[in-house]
């Protein structure tokens, strides 16, 4: 896939949303760190009881799939800048890899909206750095379902409705509805 300056802004809005939730797991996992060293540590980022990472961090679901879910997703994160990175740079991206860091960060935001939707919830608080992480996200898989719409071979009729959904912008007003309803979920939970 030739790049062109459509594609370089992708790569850039990639490349910004993967350092943005880079930089909110790495703290998240310093956190973490603090807690595990004293679980009485006071964090900067506990705020009241609705804004508390100490609640989130140290919920079972924090861990759900063994380490930490902030070290897993610092890993993710930092997968996602270097590829965001490296097409930003020039650099051509396989059609396959493309489709394997596409289908990672779809998994990824799945996880990032199940372990949110815990945290409004079930463990009734938010952590400030997960609502930067799944903001991160959804960039990333917008900017990837821009750059691999064409590619996607499905039934005819679903590449002609992702073809005009994306052509009428129409992918980024369901990005922006799914960010809106995280915030009411969130706003109707602690309000």
């Amino acid at each position: 896939m030739k790049h062109n300056q459509y594609m370089t802004r992708l790569y850039a809005v990639m490349t910004f949303g993967s350092a943005v939730g880079l930089v909110a797991s790495f703290m998240q996992m310093m956190d973490k760190l603090a807690l595990l060293k004293d679980s009485g540590a006071v964090l900067a980022c506990n705020v009241n009881s609705a804004l508390s990472c100490s609640s989130v961090l140290n919920a079972p679901q924090a861990s759900v799939l063994g380490p930490p879910n902030a070290l897993i997703s610092t890993v993710m994160f930092c997968f996602f800048l270097a590829i965001g990175l490296a097409g930003l740079t020039g650099g051509v991206i396989s059609r396959r890899m493309r489709f394997v860091t596409q289908s990672l960060s779809l998994f990824t935001l799945a996880f990032g909206f199940w372990f949110l939707m815990q945290s409004i919830f079930v463990i009734q608080s938010l952590c400030i750095y997960c609502i930067f992480n799944t903001f991160g996200l959804l960039l990333v898989n917008g900017a990837w379902l821009r750059l691999n719409y064409t590619d996607i071979k499905l039934h005819a009729k679903v590449n002609a409705a992702i073809k005009n959904l994306v052509a009428n912008g129409f992918d980024i007003l369901i990005w922006l509805i799914i960010a809106i309803f995280i915030i009411g979920a969130a706003l109707f939970q602690f309000l």
